[in-house]
């Protein structure tokens, strides 16, 4: 390297007064074109990315905090709705009829306060499961259950315990 300046400044002492000039002029263009092209431009175009990424990211975060802040009210809302407050027979009761299930109940027992037995006869089968999943979503839970096919298709007869604990 010390070499390539040795042969640079002899040739530099060589040249007259306004060649050294000229070359030096040339040398710095050359030099501030290089720092302009290959330093300044790419981080101003990488700066500009930058700041376009950052906005693009600060519009999702805010879209995300209003999102997380929706979800909470929808499970508190959902969470509202399905809690219960009264007995397992009333819960099942009220459900029976919301349900349509009413005519088809031929009887319902309690048996203590967290358990309660249900008789269903000529009920369809699929509103059954139905009336089943909503107060599965209310917490009950589906202790035992029989079914018994009936002679027209899709109608059964079933008898159901159901346990639960809510307040009164």
């Amino acid at each position: 390297m010390s070499a390539l300046l040795e042969q640079i400044q002899t040739k530099l002492a060589q040249l007259d007064n306004r060649e050294r000039w000229i070359v030096s002029a040339g040398a710095l263009f050359l030099f501030v074109t290089i720092l302009f092209y290959g330093v300044w431009k790419p981080m101003k175009a990488n700066n500009a990315n930058l700041l376009q990424t950052n906005k693009v990211n600060s519009e999702t975060l805010v879209w995300m905090q209003k999102s997380v802040q929706e979800i909470k009210q929808l499970q508190q809302s959902a969470s509202g709705n399905s809690a219960f407050h009264g007995s397992l027979l009333s819960l099942v009761d009220s459900t029976t009829k919301t349900s349509g299930l009413a005519a088809q109940v031929k009887r319902i027992e309690p048996s203590g306060q967290d358990r309660v037995r249900v008789w269903l006869e000529q009920v369809s089968f699929d509103q059954m499961t139905d009336w089943l999943q909503t107060i599965d979503k209310q917490g009950v839970s589906i202790e035992e259950v029989s079914i018994d096919a009936e002679v027209v298709p899709g109608r059964v007869n079933a008898r159901i315990s159901l346990t639960g604990s809510f307040s009164e």
